[in-house]
């Protein structure tokens, strides 16, 4: 079976892995810290996961119980639950055909860069996500993203949260004063790792290109609508829309392919109220399936993933 998205880690990995465990320093991830700032363009703090970030980030933003925060409505559902842990409540934003915002809400709003390809938006309000997009361009304001295992970089588990101020959220102990901060800083042995997979991200990004541009030659004719095209597109997800996504799915898996539906369920469809209001992101759920696309996937594997889906009858 072809996997629909493995990590791509090695030696160079395990080797940092060691050097941080002899160090005796692992609790400390302030090298990996400084080598995201430099590369992100502003001061970087790295954490135990994205869902963390993200709950920093709409606190560092002044986000209070009550709240209401723009949200995309084809997200997973780490995303709302960092509003949750805000006390906000959700102003849900529909999608267009590759998955971006087609709008923001009035205050805070987080905008995800859906599968590598960079939104139109980005501002003092906004918090970009950049877990599937790191490296596509730098963060125009406050930016968080994620390192669990199958993003575009990994340190196992893990996020940064970048462009706004979290210090006082984040530095919890040996304070004169109190008020509630979160042990959420990432570990060095996960800062390691990180810091690794940074160096070699332009590395990533290039064979992704590769790979896209393999999809967007051979499947051409295919009965499959491909994603837009773009030169700062990273190709962190390759989504083809199909017209019931769930054919395509069994179609490949039965040659031994497996694909994905990008997104488990559109957020606003977990409340009755406000069904039927984000008609594109409804309708990307019902067709979207993401193919295989990662540095570790063979040449000869994403032409067995062509070949299947230029079979697929549609």
């Amino acid at each position: 079976m072809i996997r629909h998205s493995a990590p791509t880690l090695g030696t160079a990995e395990a080797r940092a892995v060691v050097r941080m465990l002899t160090s005796g320093r692992v609790a400390d991830p302030s090298r990996f810290e400084g080598a995201l700032s430099r590369f992100l363009g502003r001061p970087a703090r790295a954490v135990q996961s994205g869902s963390a970030a993200l709950h920093l980030a709409l606190l560092a933003l002044g986000v209070r119980p009550g709240d209401r925060v723009g949200v995309p409505a084809y997200a997973c559902a780490a995303v709302l639950n960092a509003v949750k842990y805000a006390g906000a409540e959700p102003e849900f934003l529909d999608c267009d055909a590759d998955g971006n915002v087609v709008r923001v809400a009035r205050g805070v709003s987080i905008v995800p860069h859906m599968f590598g390809l960079p939104a139109p938006f980005g501002g003092p309000r906004i918090v970009e996500d950049f877990a599937m997009a790191l490296g596509a361009r730098r963060p125009r304001g406050p930016a968080i993203g994620s390192f669990y295992a199958t993003k575009v970089i990994t340190t196992g588990h893990g996020g940064f949260v970048a462009g706004c101020d979290v210090d006082d959220l984040l530095d919890y102990d040996n304070r004169d004063d109190y008020r509630v901060r979160y042990n959420y800083r990432m570990s060095g042995i996960a800062a390691a790792i990180g810091e690794t997979q940074l160096r070699r991200l332009p590395l990533f990004i290039k064979t992704r290109r590769r790979i896209a541009d393999t999809y967007f030659r051979e499947l051409a004719r295919a009965r499959v609508e491909l994603p837009s095209r773009a030169p700062e597109h990273i190709y962190y997800r390759f989504v083809v829309r199909a017209r019931d996504a769930d054919a395509l799915i069994r179609f490949l898996r039965g040659r031994g392919i497996e694909a994905k539906r990008p997104v488990y369920r559109p957020l606003h469809l977990y409340f009755a109220k406000v069904r039927g209001r984000c008609r594109g992101a409804e309708e990307l759920f019902r067709r979207a399936v993401s193919l295989p696309i990662y540095p570790s996937l063979s040449a000869r594997d994403a032409g067995r993933v062509v070949e299947a889906v230029r079979a697929f009858p549609g």
